[in-house]
């Protein structure tokens, strides 16, 4: 029960942390027929593919206030809306977790799209993975825990639960989220973070930059996802498995 008061501790204490940064951080007035053409590039980073790892690559290209960050608590909701979110004349790439939007080739008519998948079973694995090890559940997950605490014991028993959570669903089917308003031919690059490795020398080479691997974001204490969990997912969504392949395939040579 211990262990179920301070994982909620940690939940209530991240929600305020976000709050507060989001509160020191201000946007600047724009407006709705702004565009924003200095911006060179869009990264966007699903959860648990590596993205962070594809930031620190990237400063290895751009200097780091070249880069605007946009997460939970910096305007991931603008950008996933389509809202314009304002950048300063020395901004060349916008980085973080939002979704796809028709809007973005409008306010950035300049900017190549860049994103990394992952084999969705495994991604959801990590981010399960993630929740225990920080202790960072959504809401609805935190629920179950607290009725049911023995699943922290059980990584396997936990994904299996949170996998029929309904209320989890965009969690898990984040590849129909993100990328509901996209097509392969629309990013300049597709990586795929199970090859991350190579495909970090594929864009390198397609930016004319070399690029050192980052060693960064190696989870600590995490498993490999089991046989069971793997098959339980592509039955619960197989269409995350369909357009997996579909953006990744597009990568192949013809």
């Amino acid at each position: 029960m211990n262990s179920i008061k301070r994982i909620s501790r940690k939940v209530e204490m991240g929600i305020e942390l976000s709050r507060k940064r989001r509160s020191r951080i201000k946007q600047q007035s724009v407006s709705v027929h702004d565009k924003f053409e200095q911006v060179e590039w869009i990264s966007y980073h699903i959860p648990k593919t590596a993205g962070t790892s594809l930031r620190v690559a990237f400063e290895q290209i751009f200097k780091k206030k070249q880069i605007k960050l946009c997460y939970k608590d910096s305007f991931s909701k603008e950008m996933s809306k389509g809202f314009p979110v304002w950048c300063s004349s020395n901004i060349r790439m916008i980085h973080g977790h939002f979704k796809v939007h028709p809007n973005h080739n409008l306010i950035y008519p300049n900017a190549k799209k860049i994103i990394w998948l992952r084999q969705p079973a495994e991604r959801a694995w990590s981010m399960v993975n993630h929740w225990v090890r920080m202790g960072n559940f959504p809401e609805p997950a935190l629920k179950l825990i607290k009725e049911k605490p023995c699943l922290v014991e059980d990584i396997e028993k936990l994904f299996m639960t949170l996998l029929i959570e309904p209320r989890l669903n965009a969690s898990f089917a984040i590849y129909d989220s993100y990328l509901k308003h996209a097509n392969p031919s629309d990013f300049y690059f597709i990586g795929n973070s199970d090859i991350f490795s190579d495909d970090l020398k594929r864009l390198s080479s397609m930016l004319g930059n070399e690029v050192i691997e980052p060693k960064v974001n190696q989870a600590r204490g995490g498993t490999s996802i089991t046989e069971l969990a793997n098959k339980k997912f592509n039955e619960y969504f197989p269409n995350e498995f369909l357009v997996f392949e579909r953006f990744i395939n597009f990568n192949l040579p013809k």
